[in-house]
């Protein structure tokens, strides 16, 4: 679906036309302005749109409120560092030597019981699933 979307220019109506009207369950909208209205057409009632970045700006012209309200829709901002700052993460994490704890592998053969294990909740550390 998502390569289809690409080429759609208005993927919100191909999304509610794949989700046989209900709309999706959530959003990560890079676009900003020219996106956000077709974001929130797309969403389900209830739904959940993540805002990470502003590729098109920061307002939103002809932004009409009733649709949101209507789908009782949830925005959430995400703040990401630019690439300069991924890099220096990176370079740091590198030289440091850091390595993350590691509670549990599992293969991807056995990732129900991964989901199972970290609704647990007695976990330390991360759970891995092997591709």
């Amino acid at each position: 679906m998502g390569q289809h979307l690409l080429q759609t220019p208005e993927w919100d109506k191909a999304v509610l036309e794949q989700t046989d009207g209900s709309g999706a369950d959530h959003i990560v909208d890079l676009g900003g302005s020219a996106t956000l209205n077709r974001s929130i057409s797309a969403l389900r009632v209830g739904g959940q749109i993540s805002m990470v970045g502003v590729l098109s700006g920061f307002r939103v012209e002809g932004f009409d409120i009733i649709p949101a309200i209507l789908r009782k829709a949830r925005l959430q901002a995400i703040n990401v560092g630019s690439r300069d700052m991924f890099e220096t993460m990176n370079h740091a994490i590198e030289q440091s030597g850091f390595r993350p704890v590691i509670d549990r592998v599992f293969p991807f053969e056995r990732a129900v019981d991964a989901l199972y294990h970290f609704a647990k909740g007695s976990h330390f550390g991360k759970i891995c699933i092997t591709f």
